[in-house]
């Protein structure tokens, strides 16, 4: 379940290096002088990072159950709506990152580090509970976190689609916020 967390958070954080390279290699310069927006070219990173992330997605969903058997829990809309917010805010995310690096190696370099330290903060590779209460108070404000929560409840203690309603919403909130960041941040 976390490592499922951790490995599409890794693709949709790491799409920023995509937007960098557009950038360094003028091909995002070249195609503002179009009449396109940028508005149009994030919007078309986001929904390909987007369709990424449910293709990645599907693919864990239905290799664990059939080769493994893993069961996903009662409530299958809880988990669409879960994982579809925390795409959402995993490429929200990179977008923001890529206003705030300057080069490809940077996007490179940092992508992996905060996507290594938001999965060991937000219980990806061990139970939040065996930590201190600090950490898991931090847990809470990161997307993985917020997703683990959501899927804890969901698959492991049986819950059903209310228990997702406030990390799913509580991370399209983070999505907005990264958006804006971007907003403010981009060049």
């Amino acid at each position: 379940m976390g490592y499922a967390v951790t490995f599409i958070g890794f693709v949709l954080v790491g799409n920023s290096a995509t937007i960098m390279e557009d950038k360094i290699k003028r091909t995002l310069f070249r195609l503002l002088s179009t009449p396109t927006y940028k508005s149009s070219y994030i919007t078309g990173k986001i929904l390909g990072s987007i369709f990424v992330g449910i293709f990645q997605f599907t693919i864990l969903i239905l290799a664990g159950r059939y080769l493994f058997g893993v069961r996903w829990g009662r409530d299958p809309l809880g988990l669409i709506l879960l994982m579809g917010s925390y795409i959402i805010c995993g490429t929200s995310m990179g977008i923001m990152l890529a206003s705030l690096v300057k080069t490809i190696d940077q996007a490179h370099s940092i992508a992996p580090v905060i996507m290594m330290s938001m999965a060991m903060l937000g219980g990806c590779f061990w139970p939040i509970e065996v930590v201190p209460s600090y950490m898991q108070t931090v847990a809470k404000f990161t997307p993985t976190g917020l997703t683990m929560k959501g899927l804890t409840d969901l698959i492991v203690r049986g819950l059903g689609f209310q228990t997702v309603i406030i990390p799913s919403l509580s991370l399209l909130v983070l999505s907005l916020y990264f958006l804006l960041l971007e907003f403010i941040c981009s060049d």
